[in-house]
C-alpha cells in the first residue's frame, strides 16, 4: 500500500510518509491552563462545551513538561482514549486559546494578574 501511495504521489512528496496508530476517544476534550507552569485551571474544551471534564486529568504528570516549554501561559488539550488514557492532543501559547462559556474569565485573569504581582514583588525586593 505503501509504494501504491508513493508511486501515486510521484515527485509531489514532500518528507516522507509516516505511519500512525489510530485510537478512539470519549467525546470531548478537556483543556487545561498554565500560568508559569502551574495549572490555574481545568475546563471543557471550547469545541464542546457541553462535555464536563473527568475529575481523573493527569495534571501532575503534565507539570513537569509545561514546565520545560518555558512559556509564561501554556494551554494543554487532552482527550481520554477508549482504553482510559489520557492523551496529550495540543499544546498553544494562548494565541487562538478559546475559553469556553463556562469557564469565568476572572479565573485566568486573577491568574495572571497574581502571577504578574508576585513578578513585581520579587523584582522590587531585589
Amino acid at each position: 500500500m505503501a509504494q501504491r501511495f508513493l508511486e501515486l504521489r510521484g515527485d509531489d512528496l514532500v518528507g516522507g510518509i509516516v505511519v500512525r496508530s489510530f485510537e478512539r476517544y470519549e467525546p470531548g476534550e478537556v483543556r487545561s491552563w498554565w500560568v508559569d507552569s502551574r495549572c490555574v485551571a481545568v475546563s471543557a474544551h471550547p469545541d464542546t462545551p457541553e462535555v464536563i471534564p473527568a475529575g481523573d486529568v493527569p495534571i501532575e504528570a503534565l507539570t513537569q513538561v509545561v514546565r520545560q516549554l518555558g512559556s509564561p501561559f501554556v494551554t494543554v488539550d487532552l482527550a481520554k482514549a477508549d482504553s482510559g488514557q489520557w492523551r496529550v492532543v495540543e499544546v498553544g501559547d494562548g494565541q487562538v486559546s478559546d475559553r469556553p462559556p463556562g469557564l469565568a474569565p476572572q479565573v485566568l485573569l486573577r491568574a495572571i494578574n497574581e502571577d504578574e504581582t508576585d513578578i513585581l514583588r520579587s523584582s522590587t525586593d531585589e
